[in-house]
């Protein structure tokens, strides 16, 4: 197996190891020459692109609100709240097997903060 681990100075250093090998051999290397990072004229990171977060629906809103009448002792607090909705285990809520839930890792393609600042308002 042969790949391809980045050192200082965009220097790209080839490592070969075997199959079930402990350890690897170093062959060094300036460049590889065809990844972006070697490619890049200051050899930094390219930047990532900005996410547009989504906001809560209507209905999510209203889903959060049930959640908070149901007072289920794992989710008591908007902090534990928010990280069920977010997909976040706890074992609380491993314990009560909310996990399952159909909530659970309703909110997670919206940011936490967003997600919290709503468990709160719904408290």
């Amino acid at each position: 197996l042969v790949f391809a681990v980045h050192g200082n100075a965009g220097r790209v250093n080839l490592r070969v190891a075997g199959v079930g090998e402990a350890g690897s051999a170093l062959i060094g290397a300036p460049g590889c020459g065809h990844c972006t990072r070697c490619r890049a004229p200051d050899n930094s990171p390219a930047p990532l692109p900005a996410a547009t977060p989504r906001p809560i629906r209507l209905e999510e809103a209203g889903q959060i609100s049930h959640l908070v009448r149901e007072r289920l002792p794992a989710l008591r607090h908007p902090r534990q709240l928010a990280r069920f909705l977010c997909g976040i285990s706890s074992p609380a809520t491993q314990r009560d097997r909310l996990t399952k839930h159909a909530c659970f890792g309703l909110l997670s393609e919206v940011p936490f903060d967003t997600v919290l600042a709503q468990a709160e308002a719904s408290a």
